[in-house]
């Protein structure tokens, strides 16, 4: 385990403890703290070495091949959003496609590319059945991060990867659990976007604003993410929760996020491109 200070501000204060969460399995505690700043983070997180274990468990989703409902609406979605998410692709990049799906677990969505023509290349560092593609002398115009950045310990290294990799005129495109979701208020310490301790970072749309700045990436669209709304949801239920009421929760949160707009999706989806 290491202590780390704010990557936002370099402070080493935090104003309050968000959520405190006992591993029964290994006896440890984690520690979702709020700088003074106003970003989230886990503090104490495991290392970069440490962090293997906490993907090989039968419970993670993305690298899970599980049965019953939650596991089939969560493929479902998946290939619901594919196609979405290939437009959004398409919507931005004029001509010839060179994707790179950074973090890109089971490599489905790549697959799914390829199989449309699309030249699409994988990485990802903790999917244990990961066969990473060679991608340090290439250049992509179309890189996307979905739900990775919360994941990744050195973000300095990440940026600096992303800068040699994305051709000029690239878009990046990423996607992070929303720290403001309107649904976590009614799960309490049981929203499974807390995901601990494997989402070190949580991001709200204002502290994504600030770190992409900061790395010198300006935002030209956001997007809402609906489907992700009524994952969250089901993943979080509890079994004191009714149908009935969860039922209510998603369609009030639903409704939020269609009022209040991509800020206050479930998940928050940006279109970035670097700064000239």
């Amino acid at each position: 385990m290491e202590k780390i200070n704010c990557y936002l501000c370099g402070s080493s204060n935090h104003n309050k403890i968000i959520l405190k969460w006992n591993n029964v399995k290994t006896n440890e505690q984690f520690k979702i703290v709020d700088c003074d700043c106003g970003f989230k983070y886990l503090n104490p997180r495991p290392t970069n070495l440490e962090m293997g274990e906490y993907y090989n468990t039968l419970d993670y989703h993305p690298h899970a091949q599980g049965k019953g409902i939650v596991y089939y609406l969560f493929n479902l979605s998946r290939k619901i959003t594919y196609r979405w998410k290939l437009n959004i692709i398409k919507n931005q990049i004029s001509g010839i496609i060179n994707h790179l799906d950074y973090g890109a677990g089971d490599q489905s969505f790549v697959q799914y590319l390829i199989k449309r023509g699309i030249d699409s290349s994988s990485y990802d560092e903790f999917y244990q059945h990961a066969k990473n593609d060679s991608i340090l002398d290439r250049k992509f115009n179309a890189i996307t991060l979905w739900h990775s950045l919360e994941h990744i310990h050195d973000l300095d290294k990440l940026f600096s990867q992303l800068d040699l990799l994305l051709d000029k005129g690239g878009k990046l495109i990423l996607a992070v659990p929303n720290f403001n979701a309107p649904e976590r208020k009614y799960f309490n310490d049981t929203w499974k976007a807390y995901d601990v301790p494997r989402h070190i970072y949580h991001f709200d749309s204002y502290s994504l604003d600030r770190l992409l700045d900061i790395k010198g990436f300006k935002i030209i669209k956001r997007k809402r993410m609906i489907l992700d709304t009524i994952y969250i949801s089901l993943l979080s239920k509890g079994s004191s929760l009714s149908y009935v009421r969860l039922f209510y929760i998603i369609i009030k949160s639903i409704f939020d996020v269609i009022i209040k707009g991509p800020r206050f999706s479930s998940s928050l989806l940006y279109v970035c491109e670097k700064n000239s």
